[in-house]
């Protein structure tokens, strides 16, 4: 996703799973983007699964990415990893 407009609204990746109070509080769920780009993840949620945010997050935001921590989230607090690194490079853009 090549967002050209100003970031001025937060994305929570694992937001919409009924962590939203977790979710505001930290930094690892965070996704700044444009208004349209947001739109275009609330609105089109199959084009947009957990694994292709969290690759928008890693290329923007790494020092705050945390595979562990974003998958204990969307796990509802157990230890399963329902995203892995392989479902996340098939959406990284070539550098």
């Amino acid at each position: 996703m090549r967002c050209f407009g100003e970031a001025s609204l937060v994305h929570e990746i694992t937001g919409g799973m009924g962590l939203r109070r977790i979710a505001v509080q930290d930094k690892t769920t965070w996704l700044a983007l444009c208004h349209s780009c947001h739109m275009l993840i609330h609105e089109n949620p199959g084009q947009w699964p957990k694994s292709r945010q969290m690759a928008i997050k890693i290329s923007r935001d790494p020092e705050n990415f945390d595979l562990d921590r974003i998958n204990y989230l969307l796990s509802g607090g157990t230890k399963g990893h329902p995203v892995d690194l392989a479902d996340i490079a098939k959406y990284l853009e070539p550098v």
